[in-house]
């Protein structure tokens, strides 16, 4: 009788330990099916171990499509070697990894940009690595910011303008305003008008005073 207790006590333990094992697992899984970013997971050989659905919705291919297979085996268009080398990087100091600015292909043709952050885990406390990859598209955030900065330069351009439309106005304005007096004794002299209609006609591509002095 002893005996079959003590084996009915530990069948008892072990359904305990399989039903608290499993619900870490749900919560895990919900926990990750939360999370907003995209989400890669990668064993110490390279193959994919977890596929978020924000990865499925950004690249286009369901998780039962990729798992087991490696990165570089996937249909993606995207400046793969960048991401190699960061991923080597990862495993070779053993520290977190970024990679701004990826280029890609959305799954609907259109260029677009991902930002990646490439973390090592230590799995079964060996020595092999494997690597959890989060990241997120960034592509409205790249157009905003070159609307941003196409508007700045078109803003400066306008400063600028001004300015030199200023610096050219104010000594025009200056002989507009002047001319006059000089003129005026000189219109008695016939010899000089027409010397001084070509003068006046050259300065009046900037101000219509000079001409209105000799009419």
């Amino acid at each position: 009788m002893a005996g079959s207790i003590t084996v009915s006590h530990d069948i008892t333990a072990l359904k305990k330990a399989e039903q608290e094992v499993r619900k870490a697992h749900q919560e895990l899984e919900q926990f990750v099916s939360a999370i907003s970013s995209l989400l890669i997971g990668l064993d110490p050989q390279g193959h994919i171990t977890r596929w978020n659905a924000v990865a499925e919705t950004v690249f286009g291919l369901p998780e039962a499509q990729v798992l087991g297979k490696k990165l570089n085996e996937l249909p993606i268009e995207w400046q793969w070697e960048r991401l190699a080398s960061a991923m080597a990087s990862c495993r070779r100091r053993e520290k977190r990894q970024g990679v701004d600015d990826l280029r890609f292909t959305r799954p609907d043709g259109q260029p677009g940009f991902l930002g990646f952050t490439i973390n090592p885990i230590r799995l079964d406390h060996g020595e092999n690595l494997g690597l959890l990859i989060m990241g997120a598209e960034i592509t409205q955030r790249k157009l905003l910011e070159a609307q941003l900065a196409q508007a700045q330069k078109l803003e400066s351009i306008g400063q600028l303008a001004a300015g030199i439309a200023h610096e050219i106005n104010t000594p025009v304005q200056f002989i507009g305003d002047n001319i006059g007096s000089w003129l005026t004794p000189l219109r008695t002299f016939p010899c000089y008008r027409k010397n001084i209609r070509h003068c006046c006609g050259a300065l009046a591509k900037w101000t219509p005073w000079p001409m209105r002095c000799v009419q």
